[in-house]
C-alpha cells in the first residue's frame, strides 16, 4: 500500500490489475506509480483541493442548455423549484432573441468541440408560450444541420394547455416528452394549484386526456415523471398509478417514481431525508455546477442556474460575438462562491465527496450537504465497491 495518499484516493482492482483511483478526479493510476507521477496527478496527502479544482473546472464534452420559452404557467405547485420566478400563465409574449441564442451556440460548438448538446425545454410551463417553443426548435434544427452534431431534445410539462396541431407538430420534433403526475388524483390535485385558468378543474384528469388524445409515435416518447409523498409508495397506490397508465397506452418502462424534495417553499417526507442520507453514488456534480456545460436561456439572457434565484448567475446578455474567456471566468466564480460542499467544512474532509458532491441542488437540504448526510454509509459501500473490483 503506497503512503501518504489523498483522502479521495482508493486501491482496487480493473481487469485484474491493482490500480489507484481518485474518487473525485476520477483518475487511475497504476498502484506501483512512483512518487513523482503521484504527485503530478494530485493523488497524495495535502493535494486534495487541487484534486477537487481539477474535477470541477475540467472542460465539458457536452453541453446542456435549458431553454425557458415562458415563466409563464396555469399552475404554482408549492414544492416547484422555480416558484419565485413565475410570470403570469404564459400566454404573455417573452422577447427572446432566438439569433443570440443561435450565435451563442454556435461559437460554443466551435470553441469547445461538444460531442452532444441536450436542449431541455423547461419553465414555467413551455407548452403554454408554443410560439417560443417552436421558434427554438428551428434555430436548433439550423444547429443540427450545420454543425451535424448529436443532439437530444426534451421538454418537461404538466401537460394541461389545450393540445392544437400546432402543438402536435413540435412535440414530434422532441426526442422526449417529460410529464409530471405527482401520484394518484387526488394527492396530485391537491399539490398542482391551479392559477388563472377557470377552464383547469382538475389537473389530473386534464393530463390524462391529452396524453389518451396523442398520436401513439408520441406517446412512446413520454416519460411519466412522479415526485410523490411518502404515502404514494404503499404497494396498491403504485399498483394503481400503473394501471391507470396502462389504460391509456404507457407502459411500465415508461414511468420513474421518485421522492418529493423539500424545499425553501415545501418541506419534503421521511423518504426524502431518507434518500439524502442513504448510499446512493453520485459521479459528478448537480448539473448546475459543471462548468461551462449547463446554461440557462431565458428573455433576460444566459444564466447559470435554474433552481434559486439568489444564486443565479448572469453570464452574459444576447450578443453577436460572446467573449468565452469572461464567460469562463464567471463560471468558476459561480461554483466557487455558491457550491455548498465547498462552504460545509465537513464536506471538504470527507474522502468520498467525489461520489456525492452534496447530491441534487435543488433541494433546500443539499444548502447544509452534512447534516443530511449517509457519509458513514457511503464509504463503507464505497469501500466494498474497491475491495470487490467494482468501484471503476
Amino acid at each position: 500500500m503506497v503512503k501518504n495518499l489523498s483522502k479521495y484516493v482508493f486501491e482496487t482492482s480493473t481487469k485484474n490489475k491493482k490500480i489507484l483511483y481518485d474518487t473525485v478526479s476520477q483518475k487511475i493510476l497504476p498502484l506501483e506509480s512512483d512518487h513523482k507521477t503521484l504527485q503530478e496527478n494530485n493523488f497524495l496527502s495535502g493535494q486534495e483541493k487541487d484534486s477537487l479544482y481539477s474535477r470541477l473546472f475540467r472542460m465539458p464534452e457536452a453541453l446542456q442548455l435549458y431553454l425557458i420559452p415562458t415563466w409563464g404557467c396555469n399552475l404554482r405547485c408549492p414544492f416547484c423549484y422555480v416558484l419565485d420566478k413565475l410570470e403570469g400563465t404564459g400566454k404573455e409574449d417573452n422577447a427572446i432573441d432566438f439569433d443570440g441564442f443561435y450565435n451563442f451556440v454556435e461559437q460554443y460548438i466551435d470553441k469547445y468541440h461538444p460531442k452532444v448538446i441536450s436542449f431541455a425545454f423547461l419553465g414555467g410551463e413551455p407548452l403554454s408560450n408554443i410560439k417560443n417553443c417552436i421558434s427554438f426548435m428551428e434555430k436548433i434544427e439550423q444547429i443540427e444541420g450545420k454543425f451535424k452534431i448529436k443532439c437530444r431534445k426534451a421538454m418537461t410539462t404538466n401537460f394541461t394547455v389545450k393540445i392544437e396541431k400546432k402543438h402536435l407538430k413540435f412535440l414530434r420534433s422532441l426526442d422526449q416528452v417529460s410529464i409530471s403526475v405527482d401520484g394518484l388524483r387526488e394527492d396530485h390535485n391537491e399539490l398542482r394549484k391551479v392559477y388563472k385558468d377557470k377552464l383547469l378543474t382538475d389537473p389530473f384528469i386534464t393530463t390524462l386526456k391529452n396524453i389518451s388524445n396523442l398520436p401513439l409515435k408520441i406517446k412512446q416518447k413520454i416519460k411519466i415523471q412522479t415526485a410523490a409523498q411518502d404515502k404514494f409508495f404503499e404497494n396498491q397506490n403504485i399498483k394503481e398509478f400503473f394501471l391507470i397508465f396502462k389504460t391509456i397506452g404507457i407502459n411500465k418502462e415508461q414511468i420513474s417514481t421518485g421522492v418529493l424534495a423539500s424545499t425553501k417553499y415545501f418541506k419534503a417526507g421521511q423518504k426524502n431525508l431518507d434518500y439524502l442520507r442513504g448510499s446512493s453514488v453520485f459521479n459528478a456534480p448537480c448539473c448546475i455546477f459543471r462548468y461551462m456545460s449547463f446554461f440557462v436561456i431565458d428573455s433576460n439572457g444566459i444564466h447559470t442556474n435554474y433552481f434559486d434565484n439568489d444564486k443565479q448567475e448572469k453570464m452574459c446578455n444576447f450578443q453577436e460575438q460572446y467573449d468565452f474567456s469572461l464567460i469562463e471566468k464567471l463560471y468558476k466564480k459561480h461554483i466557487i462562491e455558491n457550491m455548498p460542499i465547498l462552504r460545509d467544512s465537513k464536506c471538504m474532509k470527507c474522502p468520498v465527496v467525489g461520489l456525492c458532491w452534496g447530491k441534487c441542488f435543488g433541494s433546500s437540504c443539499s444548502q447544509n450537504p452534512s447534516n443530511y448526510c449517509g457519509q458513514e454509509k457511503l464509504i463503507e459501500r464505497v469501500s466494498s465497491l474497491a475491495e470487490n473490483k467494482e468501484l471503476v
